[in-house]
């Protein structure tokens, strides 16, 4: 991948973030076959081996689903549902959209 050493040092840096309590994102774009999805599975695994206390979180685009609203968001947040805290009504919503 092109610029693999620039990508790596950002995903470190955003773990880094992360780990720190600071939010962040990383946007990666690459036609297939230019290593977009072996960065991701770099960022991941570099994630899960920087300690515990924290979750990652995937999920693949369907071009069948393009029309569908939301069904990314779905795809992502639907494993974690159960995560959710019942009392407040914002979760409630959420859990009732992605069950």
């Amino acid at each position: 991948m092109h610029g693999a050493n620039t990508a790596r040092k950002a995903v470190a840096e955003l773990i880094g973030g992360a780990r720190a309590g600071r939010g962040g994102a990383l946007l990666v774009r690459a036609e297939p076959g230019l290593g977009a999805g072996a960065l991701l599975d770099h960022a991941a695994a570099s994630f899960e081996r920087a300690g515990p206390g924290g979750t990652v979180l995937r999920a693949r685009g369907v071009a069948a689903e393009t029309a569908v609203p939301y069904s990314g968001l779905h795809a992502l947040l639907r494993p974690v549902a159960d995560r959710a805290a019942p009392d407040d009504p914002r979760t409630a919503a959420l859990v009732r959209a992605l069950t």
